[in-house]
């Protein structure tokens, strides 16, 4: 069984990141950017409080998010267009990875 929204967001916590409650990709905490990282008690209570959040990850200062799109609706592949500039650029560090779906 794949864990609860919850169990990620206090996984993501422990790992020192800081999750947060979302609505699609829409925060659902007001002045979110302003707030401490939760605690473990506080994470899980907001997924008690909105059970079908999506979990976002508020991205660390000096930090960069790369969101490749498999197949966008213009028929662009992300993959592909990735693995071209590996080829020319050389490959990127290994780092965490997301899938959504």
């Amino acid at each position: 069984m794949p864990p609860s929204a919850a169990d990620a967001a206090v996984a993501y916590l422990r790992a020192g990141l800081r999750p947060l409650p979302l609505r699609g990709k829409v925060p659902l905490l007001q002045r979110w950017q302003a707030r401490r990282g939760p605690s473990e008690e506080e994470a899980a209570a907001w997924w008690v409080e909105w059970p079908s959040a999506n979990v976002g990850i508020a991205v660390p200062s000096g930090r960069l998010v790369l969101d490749i799109d498999t197949l966008d609706a213009h028929g662009h592949d992300g993959t592909a267009g990735l693995a071209a500039l590996e080829t020319a650029h050389g490959p990127l560090p290994t780092t965490w990875t997301s899938r959504t779906g």
